[in-house]
């Protein structure tokens, strides 16, 4: 099993919104990749619920069979447009990304 998990920054405002409505567009889009890629089994999202503001505001988790479904997700035209969306609204990301 491949996992790969990507917290996300966002600006304040952007796309004419504030920061908690990009969130919920993210994780809409994020979630709704579900199914849609091939070799991808599994894509969660999920909007920071700490009070701490300078922790990241969105995660997104997900799975893959293999290092090479992963690679195939990553150039996957849905990935893309998904992406282009998130670098729009975001200020920065860490990402991690591990095997079990």
């Amino acid at each position: 099993m491949f996992k790969h998990v990507v917290c996300i920054k966002l600006k304040e405002s952007a796309n004419g919104v504030s920061k908690a409505e990009n969130a919920r567009q993210a994780k809409a889009i994020l979630e709704g990749m579900n199914g849609r890629i091939p070799s991808m089994l599994k894509m969660e999202a999920g909007i920071n619920v700490a009070e701490d503001s300078s922790g990241y505001d969105l995660a997104a988790c997900s799975e893959f069979a293999s290092r090479e479904d992963f690679d195939a997700y990553m150039i996957h035209p849905v990935h893309e447009v998904t992406m282009q969306f998130l670098r729009k609204v975001s200020e920065g990301r860490v990402v991690i990304n591990y095997e079990t």
